[in-house]
């Protein structure tokens, strides 16, 4: 799902929009890891074992909305800039405002379905693009505050708390290929460890080339478990309003999920 390339093969925009129902989480899996068997890797994230483990976990409807671009950085592409919540401004990086825009659209979509919304959590998944240059690395940790902060303003803008949200951070590529990797994960690491409800998910046991498609990409076995793991830390600290369904936003590298209450 990465922004920057933590993904089974070539991300694309807007793979997913709005897919409702458990039903669908099985039909998706099913197709796409019989495409990884076969090939090696597929056009997804690790949203996908993501949703499964919640979908099997919980009585609550499900759906995803994916919203991603490879090769992007936090530095520049999801960096929100200047952007204000309360003029909604066109500032930051085009990522960012590829998720300020379907984010809203998707909710709004929920919310003319009827749907109450509470956020459920929030969960990022980057970081190479950004570990190939000691500038980047070095602005990272300010850098991921003010994403964070400019997400929270966004959702509250809209009318959501973030008050309960879990954020989760999960370690990219643990690969020796770029030298400042232990510098950004280190500042992931700060912000996470900052936060009431901020979880660091460490995936160095993924440390061979056999974990991976290419020198930066995690493979589809690594990233069902990545998935397993962040949907059970979610699980195990948000507690889902009842009655209700669970909505699961995969933005580039981020996974954001809702529940709503029907």
């Amino acid at each position: 799902t990465a922004t920057g390339g933590s993904s089974a093969g070539i991300e694309t925009l807007d793979t997913y929009r709005v897919v409702d129902g458990v039903n669908n989480y099985a039909r998706y899996s099913t197709v796409l890891d019989t495409y990884a068997s076969e090939n090696g890797f597929g056009r997804w994230g690790a949203e996908i074992a993501f949703g499964r483990t919640l979908a099997e976990n919980s009585s609550d409807n499900h759906a995803i909305v994916k919203i991603s671009e490879g090769g992007t950085d936090l530095h520049l592409d999801w960096n929100p800039g200047t952007w204000d919540a309360d003029s909604n401004s066109t500032g930051g990086g085009v990522i960012w405002q590829n998720w300020v825009t379907h984010t809203t659209e998707a909710l709004a979509l929920l919310e003319s379905q009827g749907h109450d919304i509470s956020i459920a959590s929030f969960t990022w998944l980057q970081g190479e693009r950004d570990s190939n240059s000691a500038e980047k690395a070095a602005a990272y940790e300010s850098n991921y505050e003010l994403l964070l902060d400019s997400v929270q303003a966004h959702l509250a803008s809209l009318g959501y708390s973030t008050d309960d949200t879990v954020f989760v951070t999960s370690s990219f590529s643990h690969l020796p290929n770029y030298l400042d990797s232990e510098s950004v994960r280190l500042a992931q690491q700060n912000v996470m460890g900052g936060m009431e409800n901020g979880f660091y998910i460490d995936n160095s046991e993924f440390s061979s080339g056999s974990n991976y498609v290419d020198a930066v990409h995690y493979n589809g076995a690594a990233l069902n478990i990545i998935g397993e793991n962040i949907a059970n830390v979610v699980l195990k600290n948000y507690l889902v309003p009842e009655p209700s369904s669970l909505v699961l936003l995969s933005i580039g590298g981020l996974l954001v999920s809702f529940s709503r209450k029907r």
